[in-house]
């Protein structure tokens, strides 16, 4: 495994050659040391059937051929953080049952010290599940609970796991390829896919993953596939083409409980903890959504469904300590703030911390949902604006009527305003880019600074 110094000297390598001595003094490193951890680098690219850091006479540097495969490496190889050993923890327990932790130490190249103080992590964790975990003295740790708690949670691992894709460690790697190959997992993605398209489903990219998990967990032992699932009527269609598929298709008769779980994923009913705060707390939450942001518009059923799936899938990610980091909320449009930071506190409330990009994606789901049910009482809105062929007004235009629920139903020169308004013509609001001559005393009138808005300008030339 690659510890951090050693990662340090080839992030030097993928740019240029470097001496004993550069390295020494680029990293405040002694040179014995720096030898020790390139000797250290070469038997893990050994391992991993790469070629060892090449030497021209005191310069030492990398194949560039190799560099690529090299940066793949480090990112499956890199140093564990706590929560990974405790992820490697806890779903080596849920699999096996128990662990030895002298062996685990081993794999995880720790101390056993470092397990002590994981294991407590890992008793916290499993304690919200009313899973407990017991130490034996000269027989290892071992885990104690409701089975279907147990696999339900070795879904959800799996599941991050597989959408960390090529970013996923080797040690996890390690767990699933016990399971199944590397050719038999990419044989059942591709199946996967092909009934998915089959049934006309296209599932959220973790709900995805957990279908796949359930079939890779479909390779262990029968006597840990305890759901005790049953089936409803109407989905006795679906049970019947899964079930057919995946026999027809991969050779595997999944159990009546997997198939179940996996129509009730299709289903869009199984990111969150098995349910059971969603009923306690949906519906208020619902009443308070409903009251102090939709208002006038009435939640239906399908638009509360994707809510919740919102949900469920927040709820995973906060639970298993998944983040994208694809969006923040300093790329944020500040029209929508207020209603981020109310959906912020109402999830606290009912459920719990959210990663801020998950909240975002809620909030903009929201605010478009908003959005086209006012879609046919949109505010009539005139602009005024000087430029030639109203250029910069309809720069602005374009900008508000993608934000907000208006309908931008003329341009004009300041010179025209007056007698645009003794038409009689319905108008809600008068955005002005420059400063208007007369008071406009019964429409509301809004004034845009065009250097300040200049400023945002790249955000509209990226259209």
């Amino acid at each position: 495994m690659l510890n951090g110094k050693n990662i340090k000297i080839l992030e030097l390598l993928f740019q240029e050659k470097y001496s004993i001595d550069d390295f020494a003094k680029l990293l405040n490193l002694n040179p014995r040391t720096i030898r020790y951890n390139i000797e250290d680098i070469n038997k893990t690219l050994v391992k991993h059937n790469l070629s060892e850091i090449q030497k021209d006479k005191d310069l030492f540097y990398l194949k560039r051929t190799d560099i690529f495969k090299i940066k793949q490496l480090i990112s499956s190889n890199s140093t564990l953080t706590s929560i990974d050993r405790r992820d490697y923890l806890l779903t080596k327990l849920l699999l096996k049952h128990e662990i030895i932790l002298t062996h685990e130490s081993d794999v995880l190249d720790v101390t056993r010290r470092t397990l002590n103080y994981d294991l407590l992590e890992v008793k916290k964790f499993l304690k919200e599940y009313q899973l407990e975990v017991e130490a034996i003295p000269g027989k290892g740790v071992k885990i104690y609970g409701e089975p279907q708690i147990i696999n339900r949670l070795l879904i959800a691992f799996f599941t991050k796991f597989l959408s960390a894709g090529i970013n996923l460690k080797t040690i996890f790697k390690n767990i699933i390829f016990s399971l199944v190959d590397e050719k038999k997992l990419e044989e059942i993605l591709l199946k996967t896919n092909i009934l998915l398209a089959k049934i006309k489903k296209e599932p959220q990219i973790y709900s995805f993953y957990a279908i796949i998990s359930i079939i890779i967990l479909s390779f262990t032992p029968k006597e840990n596939k305890s759901f005790s699932y049953k089936l409803k009527s109407r989905d006795f269609k679906n049970y019947q083409e899964i079930k057919t598929f995946f026999k027809d298709e991969l050779q595997l008769d999944l159990s009546e409980d997997y198939i179940c779980i996996i129509i009730e994923i299709l289903k869009s009913k199984y990111m969150s903890d098995f349910e059971l705060i969603l009923e306690e707390n949906i519906s208020s939450f619902f009443d308070e959504l409903q009251k102090n942001i939709f208002k006038d518009i009435v939640i239906k059923r399908r638009l509360k469904n994707k809510i919740l799936n919102l949900i469920r899938i927040s709820d995973f990610k906060s639970r298993f300590n998944i983040s994208e980091k694809n969006i923040d909320v300093s790329d944020f449009p500040e029209y929508n703030l207020n209603l981020f930071f109310y959906l912020e506190s109402l999830l606290k409330k009912y459920f719990r911390s959210f990663e801020n990009e998950d909240i975002i994606l809620l909030t903009r789901f929201i605010q478009s949902e908003i959005n086209k049910e006012r879609k046919n009482s949109r505010k009539k809105v005139i602009i005024v604006d000087n430029t030639l062929n109203h250029f910069a007004g309809k720069k602005v235009g374009s900008f508000l009527e993608k934000i907000y629920n208006i309908e931008i139903i003329q341009y004009i020169p300041v010179y025209k305003l007056r007698y645009f308004l003794s038409q009689g013509i319905k108008i809600d609001l008068i955005v002005t880019l420059i400063n208007l001559e007369f008071e406009i005393t019964d429409i509301p009138v809004y004034e845009i600074e065009l250097k300040q808005f200049w400023r945002n300008f790249k955000l509209l030339e990226d259209e």
